[in-house]
C-alpha cells in the first residue's frame, strides 16, 4: 500500500495487475486433490476501482486481452500508477 502510495507521489508511470478471481484456486485444488473439503477459499476482495480511487491511481478493467494491452500502454505513459483488474473469463481477442 504504501508503495502505491510513493508511485503516486512521484508520478511514476507504474502498471499494477491484479489477478482477481475471487477465490484461492491452487489452495482449493490442492485440498480436494487431498480429499480435504474446501473451506475458507473465497476471498473476500475489495472493490478495486474505489481502492484505485482512494490511492489517486487510474484503473481500468479490461475485458479482452487487447484491451488489456491498451491498458497498459496507457499505464505506461499515465503521470502516476495504473491499477488494472483481471478477471476469469478475459476475452482472447
Amino acid at each position: 500500500a504504501q508503495e502505491v502510495l510513493v508511485a503516486v507521489e512521484h508520478e511514476l508511470p507504474l502498471p499494477i495487475i491484479i489477478w482477481n478471481s475471487g477465490n484461492l484456486g491452487a489452495i482449493e485444488a490442492d485440498m480436494r486433490l487431498k480429499n480435504i473439503p474446501p473451506t475458507s477459499v473465497v476471498a473476500l476482495n475489495p472493490d478495486f476501482a474505489q481502492l484505485a480511487k482512494a490511492y489517486h491511481c487510474d484503473y481500468s478493467r479490461p475485458e479482452s486481452l487487447a484491451f488489456l494491452a491498451e491498458s497498459v500502454g496507457r499505464a505506461l505513459a499515465a503521470p502516476g500508477p495504473t491499477l488494472i483488474e483481471l478477471r476469469p473469463g478475459i476475452a482472447q481477442a
